[in-house]
């Protein structure tokens, strides 16, 4: 497990971060549900596999094996659902410093492994209390009336650029051939993905909570215009960041803070996040200069600007004291 890994993972282990992280989930970014709403669950799912050999002894033919899966993190949130129930549903969330082009599939068996489980347990409280099964209720252990808890995976990346691997377990199979009917016949599994470059403020109504900050901070990490406006915007926020956010943002911000920086128990990231686009900034002027000996001054520079650091040609033209249409017509170049 990676350094970004560990520090995501103790990030969203926060009862309160993983609530915001279900309420945008689930919710469309309403506050609904808070971390008194929450109960931790045991994080390994198991199940138990019977492999028979035919070329063994009668009594070691059949042999079982138990295969365990561990989620990042798993919580059974209490939630409020028609007519006043107290409904429960079952959240694991998949926290993925960077695509995981197989995650649809393992979303599915880790759902597919709680529930069960959920079976096996329930098999379990109707045998130990004496309940009397008919003949079919016998061959799973669990009676007709008997339910399980929803379950639902939701994958957190920070990473800045956007995730591009499957989204649902239909877009990873080969489909060539297929007919239509026999496609449609196939069960499909989505899988539910929080990432920066799909975070809108405006559907949060909590904007400000140390999640939703962090997915706007990456969202406009490659504008330097943007990211200034955004920083002012929640300067509140970020200049009273606990340690766990902020060593999320260092690992990518790169910040580069120390050890010893990150051990209080909150700190002030204004300053380390303006600093880094300032640097940012610098390095790119350097590259731009370079570039341009190399080119021709400005469109070596533009060349930087837009093609490295994804400004627009509005962000370069204040940056070079230029007319936008005169920075638009070396772009179009730069495109041909």
């Amino acid at each position: 497990m990676g350094r970004k890994d560990v520090v995501t993972r103790q990030y969203l282990s926060s009862a309160d971060v993983f609530a915001d992280v279900v309420n945008l989930a689930l919710y469309s970014g309403k506050r609904v549900v808070c971390a008194t709403d929450l109960t931790e669950l045991d994080a390994a799912e198991e199940i138990a596999i019977t492999l028979e050999k035919s070329n063994a002894e009668p009594k070691q033919r059949k042999q079982t094996r138990v295969v365990q899966k561990y989620r990042d993190i798993m919580r059974e949130v209490q939630v409020n659902g028609e007519d006043g129930y107290l409904a429960r549903i079952i959240v694991g969330v998949e926290e993925q410093s960077e695509t995981h082009y197989a995650m649809p599939v393992r979303n599915m068996l880790y759902d597919a492994l709680n529930y069960s489980n959920q079976v096996r347990r329930i098999a379990e409280v109707n045998r130990r209390e004496g309940i009397t099964l008919s003949a079919a209720e016998f061959l799973s252990g669990i009676r007709k009336e008997d339910k399980l808890i929803p379950v639902v995976t939701i994958v957190v990346t920070f990473q800045p650029e956007a995730w591009d691997g499957s989204l649902n377990v239909h877009d990873m199979l080969d489909w060539k051939g297929i007919p239509s009917e026999i496609r449609a016949r196939i069960p499909n599994y989505e899988m539910l993905l929080l990432q920066p470059s799909d975070y809108d403020e405006e559907k949060v109504s909590n904007p400000q909570s140390t999640f939703g900050v962090i997915m706007g901070l990456l969202k406009y990490a490659s504008s330097m215009k943007d990211f200034q406006e955004y920083v002012d915007q929640h300067e509140d926020v970020l200049s009273n960041m606990p340690s766990s956010a902020a060593a999320v943002l260092n690992e990518f911000c790169t910040l580069d803070m120390s050890e010893k920086e990150l051990e209080e128990e909150v700190i002030d990231m204004c300053q380390a996040v303006r600093e880094m686009k300032e640097v940012s900034r610098q390095e790119g002027r350097q590259e731009g200069r370079q570039e341009g000996r190399r080119e021709g001054r400005q469109e070596g520079a533009i060349k930087v600007y837009y093609q490295r650091m994804n400004y627009t040609a509005e962000q370069i033209a204040e940056e070079m004291n230029m007319d936008v249409e005169d920075v638009e017509k070396i772009i179009e170049t730069l495109d041909d």
